[in-house]
């Protein structure tokens, strides 16, 4: 149980590393020799990724309701490999961290958009 509990982990790391470097760095600051390319291509797979984000963040949904419901996301131990980096690149995995990096991706589709707010209102993206 608790190789499949790491594995899990280690799954969402590389998510919230794919989301932020493959995906939104690429977004936000291109190879200036592939930004062209690199814009189309995330262009014609709009609703791929916005289908894959969704698909992303009802796993993250699934990993918290899995780790609340066992108890044992307040463990020490738990939470020492819960928070440990992406294979040493620096990057951090929460589900508040996808969340926002999911959100970001987004934006950067539909800068204008009306999000969802924490209480359950909307509000307007506030990027421009």
């Amino acid at each position: 149980e608790r190789q499949q509990k790491q594995s899990k982990q280690y799954d969402r790391q590389v998510r919230a590393a794919t989301l932020k470097v493959a995906m939104l760095g690429q977004m936000k600051k291109p190879s200036p020799l592939f930004a062209d390319c690199i814009h189309r291509h995330f262009r014609l797979k709009k609703n791929q990724i916005l289908k894959q984000l969704e698909d992303w963040q009802t796993l993250e949904n699934e990993f918290n309701k899995e780790s609340s419901s066992s108890g044992t996301a307040t463990t020490t131990s738990t939470t020492r490999w819960q928070s440990a980096l992406v294979a040493g690149g620096g990057i951090r995995c929460s589900s508040k961290i996808v969340q926002g990096l999911c959100e970001e991706i987004r934006d950067w589709y539909d800068p204008d958009r009306v999000k969802p707010k924490e209480d359950g209102g909307e509000k307007k993206s506030e990027t421009g």
